[in-house]
């Protein structure tokens, strides 16, 4: 899964980008770097003149539309056991 997150990172680098949770907006501005720390990835964002960073775990899956211009991280207990309760 790693890497699979790291190619999609990377498709993504310099491009202009939109963090949003639950349909709440987080972070927007241009993708200029990420870093894997641990079990965590670190997004920093251009935003204008202002550098921000949002950091967010290792999804357990992750889907895309058929356009790939929308990556969805899914975290929920489901997808980690896979429909194994």
């Amino acid at each position: 899964m790693t890497d699979k997150v790291e190619q999609i990172l990377k498709n993504l680098l310099q491009k202009h980008i939109v963090v949003t949770v639950k349909g709440k907006t987080v972070k927007k501005g241009k993708l200029i770097i990420f870093r894997t720390i641990g079990c965590f990835v670190r997004l920093e964002i251009l935003n204008g003149t202002k550098q921000e960073h949002v950091e967010m775990p290792f999804p357990f899956q992750v889907s895309n539309n058929p356009l790939g211009t929308e990556y969805l991280f899914d975290y929920r207990l489901e997808t980690l056991a896979d429909g194994d309760e």
